[in-house]
């Protein structure tokens, strides 16, 4: 059984009071007007009736009310949708007309009143009443129908050539107490039409749509989910399974999706020192999403590595693809090597590198300054030289590559990397 199905209590059944509520018809139509009827899987419409032939009035004119009652088993398949304008056949131009539409009650009389909208019709002619405002369709059953005011010896309400449906021809003149055309001797249903759209994401796809399965045979059907444009919520949706078994002609399968909150993650970015550089890629960012991150040396000042927030190396190269997966905290570190001279940096000679105990630093110029970084930006070594060479003794530093940054006498810098190796 469909679970999305809401039965509604059985109501009382009113005898027709033929000398209280009279009748009549218009004899012959003005021809055939089918309204349009190319449903969809987005654009539904619920309908008893077939081509209008015909137009019905009070005798001596007033107000009645004709209706179809959209059972839940009808309407709960397309749950979610909006009841965005009805169809109606209109005969002859009534004094005043009103759209209306109920909410489930029971099986003869509708609930409580869920939208009403005066119109203008045109006569002899099928008539789209847009609603005002879209009726979103909860599943239980739906209540569509006209209040009507005309003069004597106008007929109004368009109706079918049959067969009848209790549902789909009930009037009245007290819309507590229900009755049906065809308790006046009429095998027809009023040319009712209620539409309903969905103008929702897909987010449901089915894969095969159709096709054929032998007897005792069977057919695997994938369900497919895209969320990508759903706000955080629940989605209901039925699969409606048509096919011509003789015992089950309908197969509806009920289907949730949950659409949580995303996971949000902030990606923060700085820069060491500061305004040695630009960084870009900060943000807040959903679980998974992959960023560009990538650091920009102001003039002076060189690209050493990014390390995170415990000084962990991330990497030795200025522009990355991060992977968010939690809160993250990367630093950007320069190096400064403004003031260059050309001619000096020629006259620098630094060898071996890679070593493993001893580097010799030479010039022709006196080396004033020599310091070294590892590559967290930590200054690890610091002298004043005053010569023109260096001995360097790197045996009690770690393996791996390391800044190295000279200043001579005029106060010129030139930084280079080194590699100690064993």
């Amino acid at each position: 059984d469909d679970a999305k199905v809401q039965e509604v209590p059985v109501g009382r059944t009113k005898f027709a009071d033929r000398g209280n509520l009279q009748l009549d018809k218009k004899e012959g139509t003005d021809g055939f007007h089918p309204a349009s009827k190319a449903n969809d899987k987005n654009n539904v419409i619920l309908n008893y009736d077939g081509a209008n032939v015909d137009a019905i009035g009070l005798v001596a004119g007033g107000t009645f009310y004709g209706a179809a009652r959209y059972t839940s088993q009808m309407v709960a398949p397309f749950g979610g949708y909006f009841l965005e304008s009805v169809d109606v056949y209109i005969g002859g131009v009534p004094s005043e007309i009103t759209l209306i539409v109920w909410d489930a009650g029971t099986t003869t009389t509708p609930g409580a009143l869920l939208h009403e909208q005066v119109f203008t019709p045109e006569g002899a002619s099928w008539n789209t009443v847009i609603l005002d405002e879209a009726l979103q369709v909860s599943g239980a059953d739906l209540w569509v129908g006209f209040m009507i005011t005309h003069d004597a010896g106008v007929f109004v309400l368009g109706i079918d050539g049959g067969p009848a449906n209790s549902d789909g021809n009930l009037l009245t003149q007290d819309p507590t107490e229900w009755e049906h055309l065809s308790d006046y001797g009429l095998n027809a249903n009023w040319n009712i039409r209620a539409r309903l759209q969905y103008d929702g994401a897909q987010w449901l796809t089915i894969n095969p749509a159709s096709g054929t399965v032998e007897e005792e045979q069977s057919q695997i059907v994938t369900v497919s989910f895209d969320a990508t444009d759903l706000e955080p919520g629940t989605y209901n949706a039925n699969i409606r399974i048509s096919n011509n078994s003789i015992n089950e002609q309908l197969v509806i399968v009920p289907v949730t999706l949950v659409v949580s909150e995303p996971v949000m993650y902030t990606l923060t970015l700085l820069v060491n020192p500061e305004d040695a550089g630009v960084v870009t890629g900060a943000g807040t960012y959903t679980e998974g999403t992959v960023v560009t991150v990538n650091a920009v040396a102001h003039e002076g000042y060189e690209f050493v590595n990014w390390q995170d927030a415990e000084e962990n190396i991330v990497s030795e190269v200025a522009e990355n693809e991060i992977t968010i997966t939690g809160d993250l905290t990367l630093i950007a570190n320069f190096l400064l090597i403004n003031n260059v001279s050309d001619v000096w940096e020629n006259q620098l000679t630094i060898y071996p590198n890679p070593a493993s105990d001893i580097i010799n630093f030479m010039s022709n110029d006196n080396i004033r300054n020599l310091e070294i970084f590892n590559l967290t930006g930590q200054k690890v070594y610091d002298t004043q030289v005053n010569y023109n060479q260096y001995k360097l003794d790197v045996a009690g530093l770690p393996q791996g590559f390391y800044l190295v940054r000279l200043t001579n006498m005029e106060g010129e810098i030139h930084t280079t990397r080194i590699l100690i190796a064993r």
